[in-house]
């Protein structure tokens, strides 16, 4: 996520509440799955500022890159990554990631979820901090 981004982006194994608002939590889902031994489900829930409540929450693609190795599940990924807070939470943070450098790669689930994230935010600008910040290949450019 770029420094100006408001929203902060979080990873839990488990979906949880983020310890700041606003916040984007993604969590793996169907951990079980083995597509050929990869699996990149995730849930991905969009917290509000000034609610501190769920304001949208969709299925996506999170795919992690790695310069020392190809991580073929979401799930370890995460739990590779540093706890934050409370240990019992078990949120964790990836170093900051920027359009030139991303950590990880999101595409949502279906067309249908693009849409939804229209309606939850209908202010093109904050629609783009939220698709920038989950590093969707949808917005980043070369």
């Amino acid at each position: 996520m770029s420094n100006n981004n408001k929203f902060s982006v979080f990873f839990s194994k488990h979906a949880s509440a983020p310890p700041s608002t606003p916040a984007i939590v993604i969590s793996p889902v169907n951990e079980g799955w083995n597509d050929f031994s990869y699996n990149f489900r995730a849930l991905i829930t969009v917290f509000s500022a000034t609610t501190e409540d769920q304001v949208y929450e969709t299925s996506a693609f999170v795919v992690p890159l790695s310069e020392w190795k190809a991580e073929r599940r979401l799930g370890n990924w995460i739990s590779s990554l540093k706890l934050i807070g409370d240990p019992s939470n078990g949120v964790r943070e990836a170093s900051a990631p920027t359009s030139s450098s991303p950590n990880f790669l999101t595409l949502l689930g279906s067309e249908s979820s693009y849409r939804q994230l229209s309606e939850a935010f209908p202010d093109p600008t904050e629609r783009n901090e939220v698709l920038l910040a989950i590093m969707d290949i949808t917005l980043l450019q070369e």
